[in-house]
C-alpha cells in the first residue's frame, strides 16, 4: 500500500491525510491541515504549533517541536 506524504517533514509516512496519523518521522498529526492554511494554529492534536512552526522546526531538529517542547 502507497502511504500519503505528511504535509510537515514531506516524508511518506501516513496511511492517508486527514486521518489523524501521527507521522513517524517528524510527529505531525496530520489533522487535514494543509498549505492553505499552513501559518494558522489549529491548536488540538498539534497544540499551538502552525504547520508553519513545525516546518521550520523539522529543518532544524529534524521532529516538529521546538527544542525547548522535545522530550530529553
Amino acid at each position: 500500500m502507497q502511504q500519503a506524504i505528511c504535509p510537515c517533514c514531506r516524508f511518506p509516512t501516513l496511511e492517508k491525510r486527514g486521518n489523524d496519523d501521527i507521522c513517524k518521522v517528524c510527529k505531525w498529526q496530520d489533522d487535514g491541515q494543509d498549505d492553505p492554511h499552513a501559518d494558522e494554529v489549529w491548536g488540538g492534536p498539534n497544540f499551538d504549533y502552525s504547520l508553519t512552526e513545525a516546518r521550520k522546526n523539522f529543518k532544524t531538529y529534524r521532529i516538529m517541536f521546538r527544542e525547548s517542547d522535545r522530550e530529553n
